[in-house]
């Protein structure tokens, strides 16, 4: 059995492809999960959604001897631009935007235990000089996700 942050990141991947899949966000996109989220940036071109687990810290929930399972998942979106004017990356800022509102309060309930979502937060552009030297905007939403075993 793998490991619930891999469960819960493969079920991310998953959701955010079918929405992709059906015109559900502004820019379609095929996400992949990834030990690795930095890509050689000087030879990198198109686009890229990495979905990158990060922890998964435990505690006892009181008492009763259960455990709380956090996790924490980074969806990383990667993209080449032609320049780094608003115009061009207005619509990514948009886009990291749209998947932290989309799975905010979400349940993952095929992975072992079932999943909340239970906080998302966009960091755009992640690091500005990448926009600056090599025109790839970065942007990332973290994502913390809870349950109960």
């Amino acid at each position: 059995m793998a490991a619930l942050l891999i469960n819960v990141a493969d079920m991310i991947v998953s959701e955010l492809n079918a929405r992709s899949a059906a015109a559900g966000f502004s820019l379609s996109f095929s996400a992949e999960r990834s030990w690795q989220p930095i890509e050689s940036l000087k030879t990198f071109t198109g686009l890229k959604v990495l979905v990158v687990p990060r922890e998964h810290p435990r505690e006892l929930a009181g008492r009763g001897g259960q455990a709380e399972e956090t996790v924490q998942v980074d969806v990383g979106v990667l993209a080449k631009l032609t320049a780094s004017t608003t115009a061009q990356v207005d619509p990514w800022v948009n886009l990291c935007d749209e998947i932290a509102v989309w799975l905010l309060g979400g349940v993952l309930a095929t992975v072992p235990i079932p999943v909340r979502i239970a906080e998302s937060a966009v960091a755009v552009p992640l690091v500005p000089e990448n926009l600056k030297l090599f025109r790839v905007f970065t942007g990332v939403v973290r994502l913390r996700c809870e349950g109960m075993r």
